[in-house]
């Protein structure tokens, strides 16, 4: 049975994105929750919460799982930009199959195009510290823009399990 670590991203101190009242911790805190609680799952999943991603880092090294996944939601300025896209480090094999996977499931769940499976250095950032400093592979998920004009919180919280447990179901033969 594989191991995987999922954490929502951020914290509730340090919440992320807030648009329309939705916070994106809290959104992808309410989903990793209802996932660990699916009991019966095809891998076997560990979940924590710590405040700081250094510490998140150190404990996921830890842990020394066959995957960690950090769950995000997007956010912009432009009210129109939509999908979600999945980074991982650019060198790992087993990352970018992941994010390709995930991607792929969550297009046939959602029946709405992703942006893909990226290296984290085309993020906005330079490079994602979840993808480079885990020693396991990992990736980094944002579900969706939270400033998407039709973003539908229940729908996307919906999609977004769906979409989880169908990716444990097909990446517990990778």
């Amino acid at each position: 049975m594989k191991n995987i670590v999922l954490i929502a991203g951020h914290s509730i101190e340090k919440p992320g994105a807030i648009v329309k009242g939705i916070k994106e911790y809290s959104l992808s805190k309410v989903i990793v929750d209802a996932i660990t609680f699916a009991g019966d799952l095809p891998v076997k999943v560990h979940t924590f919460n710590i405040k700081r991603l250094l510490a998140k880092i150190d404990m996921v090294n830890r842990i020394n799982p066959d995957l960690a996944i950090e769950l995000h939601w997007n956010a912009c300025n432009n009210n129109n930009v939509k999908g979600s896209e999945v980074f991982h480090y650019p060198t790992s094999k087993i990352g970018k199959k992941c994010a390709e996977e995930y991607c792929s499931i969550f297009e046939q769940v959602s029946g709405v195009k992703t942006r893909g499976a990226k290296p984290d250095n085309q993020s906005q950032y330079d490079s994602l510290a979840w993808c480079r400093k885990t020693k396991c592979p990992a990736i980094l998920i944002e579900n969706e823009f939270l400033t998407y004009k039709n973003f539908n919180k229940a729908l996307y919280y919906y999609l977004s399990v769906a979409a989880m447990m169908r990716f444990f179901y097909k990446i517990k033969y990778l």
